[in-house]
């Protein structure tokens, strides 16, 4: 029964394939490196369970570019659905105490990058003032450049989680602990709030490159990034989604031994209800932001020390 339900939503599978993203391409220190050399890929369609929030409509086969929820299996969660399957075949980039990455999102599942419909072009124009220079991909829809835009709004996260000594990234789950790197969220000027990443369909997003904290010690680490749409107290379920990936990386740094203390456990710190998942139906629809929300996944490591990480007031 699960294969024939498959095959009777292919083509609604498809039509839905460019509605949301997977982080598909890195840059390391400016420069875009080859797609998913470093970023473990999905298997796609993948079959997850337990999934279906009450009252969802996807179905418990997606594709890589729909979302993930907290209650899918824990490796979907800390990574991408079926992502632990590519990691013996994923490169381990390797960077520096300090150096900046970035990563592309691409509204696309793997297997769809080359359908004329929506064709993943991973060299944008260059020409000055073109739409997407200087990104790491955008798509050729309706036979003209468009950017990879982010259709859903929320907090985007980075986090570390260093590999157990005597094991290789390549064989490492995500199953220990993280530390968050990195957060874009909401910005508030005039007393208008907005989501930084997102501007709305076919508008480009800003560029939010991050740095590996100086301080990070060496070894093998997965970086995790994500951007979830939380969900609301009012309405639905409040289960958020979630669109993570990994990277694999080796950081070179004169600095020894383990990450701050204090790290979280992925999924458990984003499971239904917990800081960050949920807001009010006023900050889902831009009117103020919640003066209790903090940002999902854990306390924010600037380098030095562990900070409470939220959005400024209004």
């Amino acid at each position: 029964m699960k294969t024939s339900a498959f095959i009777l939503t292919l083509p609604a599978i498809l039509q839905a394939a460019q509605g949301h993203w997977i982080w598909a391409r890195v840059a390391h220190n400016g420069v875009w490196l080859e797609p998913l050399r470093f970023i473990r890929n999905h298997t796609s369609p993948f079959f997850d369970e337990p999934i279906i929030p009450p009252g969802n409509a996807n179905l418990p086969y997606r594709q890589a570019s729909w979302p993930t929820y907290s209650n899918d299996l824990p490796n979907s969660v800390r990574c991408g659905r079926g992502t632990f399957d590519h990691a013996a075949t994923t490169e381990t980039l390797k960077v520096k105490a300090g150096d900046t990455l970035e990563v592309q999102q691409v509204r696309a599942s793997p297997e769809d990058f080359d359908q004329e419909a929506f064709k993943t072009v991973w060299n944008c124009s260059i020409a000055p003032n073109a739409c997407c220079a200087g990104y790491g991909a955008c798509s050729f829809w309706s036979g003209m450049e468009q950017p990879m835009d982010f259709n859903h709004f929320g907090p985007r996260s980075v986090h570390l989680s260093k590999v157990p000594n005597g094991k290789d990234v390549t064989m490492y789950d995500g199953s220990g602990e993280w530390t968050k790197i990195d957060t874009v969220g909401v910005e508030v000027a005039n007393g208008v709030m907005k989501w930084t990443l997102y501007v709305g369909t076919n508008n480009l997003p800003p560029r939010a490159p991050f740095k590996i904290p100086k301080q990070t010690p060496a070894g093998q680490y997965l970086l995790r990034i994500d951007l979830m749409w939380p969900g609301t107290r009012e309405w639905g379920d409040g289960l958020a989604q979630l669109y993570p990936g990994c990277v694999q990386i080796e950081v070179e740094s004169v600095v020894k031994g383990s990450l701050p203390k204090g790290g979280v456990k992925i999924p458990e710190i984003l499971a239904r209800g917990k800081p960050g998942t949920i807001m009010s139906e006023a900050m889902q629809s831009f009117q103020k932001v919640d003066v209790d929300y903090v940002y999902p996944g854990g306390p924010l490591w600037d380098g030095e020390k562990l900070i409470q990480d939220r959005p400024p007031l209004m």
